[in-house]
């Protein structure tokens, strides 16, 4: 709720109409822009003479230029009051002869004179003037105007700046919104050595989460392979290593034989190692290894013969520049093969009847070999029971095709 109105804005002054003197001096004193804004000026004015009974609202304490007197004017008595109450400040009231705006900033109080002095000779109001009602008086229409200009450009002043505020405001939040909703990279994990990466399979072995050792992003030396586990993995009854892929690196005799150490070994692949028959002597005690997969390795035939001895071993796939098809026979006697896959090995027709009368074999895959299409043709009217690929596709006449994804 809005102020009470001031005294000075609600006053209804006993005597008849204030004079000219002392609405000036009003009106000088209220249109000081160092102590009020400029509509409260033109309403003080206003209601001093009498043209407005609207209340206005001022600030509390009503603080007026210095002056001497009301330039001859008689002060009622109850201005003459109000003007020594502490809340006022100590009104004092002087003459106004139309001063400029520069001249208002610059008003320098002057000393008290009489009333002949501040209404001049001629301007001297009679007693009927000064008794006569001034309500047609009204302030000049350039300082009105001036007046009423101020506050409407600083309203649109104040209305513009509120709505930058108001945009920066927006414009920050939504950098706040995206930001939060925007999504975050995922941090990227710390680069691991190879041989902390080995080790990292090796906890998760130990600790029952894996069984396999699967190497494809780094490469495996001799050194990596001595941190294998070999003792903890026979005390223990939870922990178990079953298959070791290795496909990247190069692991020759010495580090097979760390590896047919492992107990309870059933996969071996070792891509990239040139396993020599000199290699395979300590693997033959792995009773439990059924899949062998040595596709770079330096076997003769005499050292595929060997892998006889092996009582489960049902998969086999080889590869070695120093098998011919002298290995045909060698591989005729492991009776326990189910599955074949020689690579670059130069296979004949007559090897081929060797290998196919192996008792359990079920699946042939003959990669670069040297069989015929005579060789072909027998093998599939005596064993058409075998699965066959040939250079890793589907024979034309294998009963056995099915489409590989």
């Amino acid at each position: 709720m809005p102020p009470g109105p001031h005294p000075l804005c609600t006053l209804s002054p006993p005597f008849k109409g204030p004079s000219k003197s002392f609405v000036d001096a009003c009106w000088f004193a209220g249109t000081s822009r160092s102590r009020f804004r400029s509509a409260e000026a033109i309403y003080l004015r206003r209601r001093l003479l009498g043209q407005s009974s609207q209340w206005v609202t001022f600030p509390a304490k009503l603080w007026l230029s210095t002056g001497a007197s009301l330039a001859g004017a008689p002060v009622p008595g109850y201005i003459a009051d109000m003007a020594e109450e502490p809340r006022f400040g100590g009104l004092q009231f002087r003459t106004r002869t139309d001063p400029t705006d520069d001249q208002e900033e610059a008003a320098v109080p002057e000393e008290a004179a009489g009333p002949e002095e501040a209404a001049g000779p001629e301007e001297a109001a009679s007693p009927e003037e000064a008794a006569s009602p001034v309500a047609e008086s009204s302030p000049p229409e350039d300082d009105a105007g001036d007046q009423a200009e101020r506050p409407r450009w600083r309203t649109r002043h104040r209305t513009g700046l509120r709505m930058v505020i108001g945009l920066l405001l927006l414009f920050a939040v939504a950098a706040i919104g995206w930001t939060l909703r925007r999504p975050q990279p995922e941090p990227v994990p710390p680069t691991l050595t190879p041989v902390a990466l080995f080790q990292q399979q090796l906890m998760q072995i130990m600790r029952g989460e894996s069984t396999r050792l699967h190497t494809t992003d780094f490469a495996v030396d001799q050194s990596m392979l001595q941190l294998l586990p070999i003792e903890d993995l026979r005390a223990s009854e939870d922990a178990s290593l079953d298959v070791v892929l290795i496909d990247q690196g190069v692991v020759d005799d010495e580090g097979m034989a760390i590896l047919a150490q492992i107990p309870d070994l059933q996969h071996l692949r070792l891509r990239l190692s040139p396993i020599t028959d000199a290699g395979l002597p300590p693997l033959l005690a792995q009773s439990s290894l059924w899949y062998l997969n040595l596709p770079h390795s330096e076997l003769t035939a005499d050292g595929v013969r060997s892998l006889a001895q092996l009582p489960r071993l049902r998969q086999l796939r080889l590869g070695s520049p120093k098998l011919g098809n002298d290995a045909s026979a060698a591989i005729a006697e492991i009776h326990s093969l189910r599955g074949l896959h020689l690579i670059g090995v130069p296979v004949t027709d007559e090897g081929l009847k060797l290998i196919a009368d192996l008792p359990h074999l079920e699946s042939l895959y003959l990669d670069d070999s040297a069989v015929t299409e005579v060789g072909w043709d027998w093998l599939f009217r005596n064993h058409p029971e075998l699965h066959v690929h040939i250079n890793q596709k589907h024979h034309d006449r294998d009963p056995q095709a099915h489409p590989h994804r």
